[in-house]
């Protein structure tokens, strides 16, 4: 299980758009994730090169967004990614810049830097293994490195791969999700998938074909990727279109627009 999710209280609109003209936090280099446990998403930023960082909720029930305000926080640049861990309810922090990470109590509103900071430079990918407690780190640049953050218990560990599944080019464009389904990580790399197994630290190639489509500007986020419990699938979206990857059966369907080879069409 990859967490609990807290049930919207009777009489709530999730459906409805939130009040018009509510405060809302900034844009551009943002990081979110979704606090299961709350029914919130998190969001940290910073408005401008030189800006404060900034610590945001969205309450999914009522969207409405909320401005926190906690002691301290991660001096967030541009480059950073969250992701939530259901083992220890915080929504964990690494900074693409330090190797630090940082875990977010929400319901205390407080910030706590690990006091064990990551051997890993340049841009990474990070997401939450449910079946291990662990939050996942995978270093984009070579050699490719992929790691276990245990939040309860402020360690680090290596985890193994057999080989590393993309080319060479493109590599920071990689996304990456957990899959429940399959209990695989899903990798896609512009029309490239490979499913790991994390348990037995060993990469594979899904038969089937899958969509080639471009991230505009210059590298992708990795948050154009998430999970769907409710369809169980992989859900991507880019340039306009949107597609879901079912991993139990391989197989690939167009959500919403077409998909396009245009560099510049944009992305998430």
């Amino acid at each position: 299980s990859v967490g609990a999710v807290r049930s919207c209280p009777p009489g709530s609109t999730p459906n409805k758009p939130g009040p018009r003209n509510q405060a809302r936090p900034p844009t551009g280099y943002v990081a979110m994730a979704f606090d299961r446990a709350s029914a919130r998403i998190v969001l940290l930023g910073r408005r401008g090169e030189s800006g404060p960082t900034e610590t945001w909720t969205f309450d999914v029930c009522t969207n409405v967004w909320t401005r926190m305000h906690p002691e301290e926080q991660p001096d967030h640049q541009a480059f950073g990614m969250l992701a939530y861990d259901a083992a220890a309810n915080r929504t964990i922090f690494f900074s693409e810049e330090t190797g630090r990470v940082w875990a977010y109590d929400l319901a205390a509103d407080k910030w706590t830097e690990s006091a064990k900071a990551a051997k890993v430079e340049g841009p990474v990918r990070l997401l939450y293994d449910p079946v291990s407690g662990d939050v996942v780190v995978l270093r984009l640049w070579m050699p490719l490195l992929m790691l276990g953050y245990d939040a309860r218990t402020d360690g680090w560990q290596p985890i193994v791969q057999d080989r590393y599944p993309f080319g060479e080019d493109g590599r920071l464009h990689i996304l990456l999700a957990y899959d429940a389904s399959v209990d695989r990580l899903v990798g896609y790399r512009l029309g490239v998938v490979r499913l790991f197994d994390i348990r037995a630290g060993t990469w594979s190639s899904p038969g089937s074909p899958s969509p080639r489509f471009w991230y505009g500007g210059y590298f992708s986020t990795g948050g154009e990727i998430a999970y769907d419990e409710a369809s169980q699938r992989t859900i991507l979206f880019s340039a306009g279109i949107v597609i879901a990857y079912d991993a139990a059966a391989d197989r690939w369907q167009t959500l919403y627009g077409k998909p396009t080879d245009d560099p510049l069409g944009g992305c998430a």
